[in-house]
């Protein structure tokens, strides 16, 4: 019974639903679609830095760059962004937003040149730390369907509790549904049953069974869903890197992940009319409204310490052009998840089980916390830069990630998650660009980044990973200060509940505007 409980809890652990996987295999996925930061510098030329070097960021991009640095430094880069949200359901547009301040990036690089009378010019090492993913997210979606409602929903998961059960079998037994009641701990469709928003079908002895069916008539319901997710995922980077005869630069680093998300949801629903059922030679009868709202509230947490490895080399065969590759393996992450529920129903005249309901039933899935394993999949960044003298420099990178790779482990069974990653997911390219003119003390940046898709079959709501980034800065023999602004879009399909033959999807679309500053000093 607890290794039930601790399976739901973890499947339910996911904000963005996609349509196109379920459960565990959304939460790799989360922590497995990273985005650039760092620098102000690195940041405003679209995150192109795998064969530039010479920024303190270097050591999260590529950690062979840092051998070009000359002085050691220290910088801070604290962050503003605004997100907003724009939710499509049912054919209707709601929109939200949220304002995070945040600390970027910061770090230390101490550089241990070389007396120059040997091929090995000197190195640098570098501890830093860098926010990966932003997670704080407010979003709103409703609209009216007149297709289902979350009843239906709720209905299906009951019907098809024991999956590993033959299908005709796999309704949740009454034995099942009483050791919950008796322990006051409940899934999410016993606490349906709790609620009378689902109940048993009953045999010839008046004996509840593992079927069910739900008094909630077919007709346009009302369906509001808002969605408040805070948290982050950040890397420390603890990094060398070497200069080799200024030809070649070498570069190694252990990387530190640590990740915080919190997400509650909202869903209301109430039913605003019911179809009428359709009598031969008789007047049309019209069900009533039995129950007058729903009312669901998920709560989920999730917090984890990773770590990988990572490895780089930049060529420079002539002086205007250099070659970088680095190879970031797998991270390997611990994480706690946990998972509570409240639903309230609200009846008007429904009699059920002789008992004549005329109030609001309230019941809670009790706090579930578990641990689990899970690795992300390892990325090569190859890129090439062009130094145009004094001039600035252009820069593109392309890193391939492949998300079959992510996996999941714990002290139950997630094999159908892992086989959800493995169905759904798919490898992809991510592309970044940009460049840098300077006029004296003065840096004048801009670029651009997309990140491709990891699903095997997009759906209409998804619009991958769209980046414009610019930004400016100021450059003297102690100092300098840098300032970007980086705007993101991107598009991901939310299942609102499951449903055979058809789940009712909404879209959402979130616009990203980070405004990062970053203060330089060289000691």
């Amino acid at each position: 019974m607890k290794k039930l409980l601790i399976a739901f809890a973890c499947c339910l652990l996911a904000c963005s639903t996609s349509a196109l996987a379920q459960g565990l295999a959304i939460t790799a996925l989360r922590y497995s679609q990273t985005q650039f930061g760092g620098s102000a510098r690195f940041q405003a030329t679209g995150g192109a830095a795998t064969a530039l070097g010479g920024d303190i960021s270097s050591a999260y991009y590529n950690p062979a760059g840092l051998g070009f640095n000359r002085k050691s430094e220290f910088s801070i880069s604290p962050s503003l962004a605004i997100i907003g949200t724009e939710g499509q359901y049912m054919g209707n547009t709601m929109n939200d937003s949220k304002v995070n301040p945040n600390i970027n990036h910061f770090g230390v690089a101490f550089a241990f040149p070389s007396d120059g009378k040997g091929d090995f010019k000197g190195g640098t090492f570098a501890i830093t730390f860098t926010r990966i993913n932003n997670f704080n997210e407010n979003a709103l979606y409703s609209g009216r369907n007149d297709r289902s409602s979350i009843a239906d929903g709720l209905l299906y998961l009951a019907n098809n509790y024991n999956q590993e059960k033959p299908l005709g079998e796999r309704g949740i037994t009454p034995a099942q549904v009483e050791d919950q009641f008796s322990n006051g701990i409940y899934d999410l469709e016993v606490l349906a049953i709790n609620n009378y928003v689902v109940n048993p079908i009953r045999d010839n002895f008046d004996r509840a069974t593992n079927r069910y069916y739900t008094d909630v008539n077919q007709g346009t319901f009302a369906q509001r869903e808002t969605v408040r997710t805070t948290g982050s995922q950040n890397q420390w980077n603890i990094s060398y890197g070497g200069n080799y005869k200024d030809l070649i630069y070498f570069g190694a680093g252990l990387g530190i992940q640590t990740f915080n998300y919190t997400s509650q949801t909202i869903f209301d629903e109430s039913q605003l009319t019911v179809n009428p059922i359709r009598r031969l030679n008789k007047p049309d009868s019209v069900p009533p409204v039995f129950m007058n709202s729903l009312t669901l509230t998920e709560n989920r947490t999730q917090k984890g310490t990773g770590f990988n490895l990572n490895l780089g080399l930049i060529a420079r065969p002539i002086d205007f052009l250099r070659l970088g590759v680095s190879f970031t393996s797998p991270t390997w992450f611990a994480l706690t998840t946990e998972y509570n529920a409240n639903l309230a129903t609200t009846y008007s005249n429904y009699i059920i089980d002789g008992i004549k309901l005329d109030r609001t039933i309230t019941g809670d899935v009790l706090n579930g916390v578990s641990n689990l394993n899970m690795t992300t999949p390892l990325r090569l960044n190859m890129g090439i830069a062009g130094i145009i003298g004094k001039y600035g420099f252009l820069s593109f990178d392309a890193e391939y990630v492949n998300f079959r790779s992510m996996s999941v482990s714990a002290d139950f069974n997630v094999d159908k998650d892992n086989q959800a990653i493995n169905e759904n997911y798919t490898s992809a390219f991510n592309y970044r660009g940009g460049g840098e003119l300077r006029l004296s003390k003065l840096r004048l940046r801009a670029g651009g980044a997309y990140y491709g898709s990891p699903y095997k079959v997009n759906d209409q709501f998804f619009k991958g990973r769209l980046c414009i980034t610019g930004g400016v800065g100021y450059y003297n023999k102690k100092n300098y200060f840098d300032l970007t602004l980086v705007q993101q879009t991107s598009g991901v399909s939310r299942t609102v509940y499951d449903l055979p033959g058809g789940s009712p999807i909404a879209g959402l679309t979130t616009s990203r505007t980070n405004l990062v500053f970053t203060a330089g000093f060289y000691f």
